[in-house]
């Protein structure tokens, strides 16, 4: 849960910062905007588990604050510029009720506007009692999944991946693929190095998920090599999927609630704290360059593909 909002300014009691946000409560309250939604080929929304992400606020231009974060300088900007990307994709972040201390408990507002071509982020806090922000981010995921017509993950192999990874990116060619843990590794002599790789993909215990996204170069060869690791090891220890036009990206740490989106009918794109603060950068860099950044999105330390084959 994040501590009270960093307001950039020397104010620190409760009473100063409510009046700093003026009649934010009466103005939050009857707020009651809902987020556009796009086509079902498209990603539409992303949701951020706020709370989960320690997001915090800054000064907005009017009466309301803006979302900030110690992951990322300019949140509101580079937020901006990745809706652009994702053609006027709708951004939420969901706090709960009792981040804060409870004092927003209930609130419900729109950032402000950036960019003629990006929606400006809606901020919504939980009611703190009846809905968690846990509950309320599925039951929206579920609400955009019917709405926007997504279709499920379709399994397919690693190899089949791979390929699809291999073929030139284009706008209609950004897969995600999905990565499931199902046993653990065999093989005495490379068990610890198979582990550990499993471990640098995310996928720690039996039935961990992952979603390898392919929306810029970094990400694409990231997933791409990761794959091509997973092809190595033995046939039943991961199994591989493609989500088939995913209608929203939703962001957390949260293990809990991973499960709960990965087990959707319609699964959104499930990214983590890194895995999405990583994107922004890129989107970023390309907005200042007219490129996206050819390094990979992290480095895969010392992996020896070879290692990972079968004993």
């Amino acid at each position: 849960m994040p501590g009270k909002p960093n307001l950039c300014c020397s104010v620190a009691s409760k009473k100063s910062r409510i009046e700093m946000f003026g009649g934010m409560r009466v103005l939050l309250a009857t707020s009651l905007l809902l987020l556009p939604l796009g086509s079902g080929a498209s990603i539409s929304t992303v949701l951020l588990d706020a709370s989960n992400l320690q997001l915090n606020f800054a000064p907005g231009k009017g009466e309301l604050p803006v979302l900030a974060s110690r992951d990322a300088e300019a949140l509101p900007e580079r937020l901006a510029t990745l809706s652009s990307r994702l053609e006027s994709a709708s951004v939420l972040a969901v706090f709960d009720g009792a981040s804060f201390g409870g004092d927003f408990a209930g609130a419900d507002w729109v950032c402000d506007r950036l960019s003629d071509t990006a929606v400006p982020p809606r901020v919504l806090f939980t009611d703190g009692r009846r809905t968690s922000a846990d509950d309320e981010l599925v039951l929206r995921l579920q609400e955009i999944g019917n709405a926007e017509c997504a279709a499920s993950a379709t399994r397919i192999s690693s190899g089949a991946a791979t390929v699809l990874l291999e073929r030139p990116p284009g706008d209609d060619l950004t897969p995600v693929i999905g990565a499931t843990l199902l046993k653990s590794a065999a093989g005495k002599s490379k068990r610890q190095r198979r582990e550990a790789f499993l471990r640098s993909c995310g996928l720690t215990r039996m039935g961990d998920q992952v979603h390898l996204p392919s929306f810029t170069p970094s990400q694409r060869t990231r997933s791409l090599s990761l794959l091509r690791a997973i092809h190595k090891i033995e046939p039943g220890v991961v199994r591989v999927s493609r989500l088939e036009q995913p209608a929203a990206i939703i962001v957390s740490d949260d293990r809990g609630l991973r499960r709960r989106c990965f087990a959707l009918a319609s699964p959104p794109v499930v990214l983590g704290r890194a895995q999405f603060f990583n994107w922004l950068e890129q989107e970023e860099r390309a907005r200042l360059t007219g490129a996206y950044p050819g390094e990979a999105e992290a480095p895969l330390a010392d992996l020896d593909e070879d290692a990972l084959d079968d004993d």
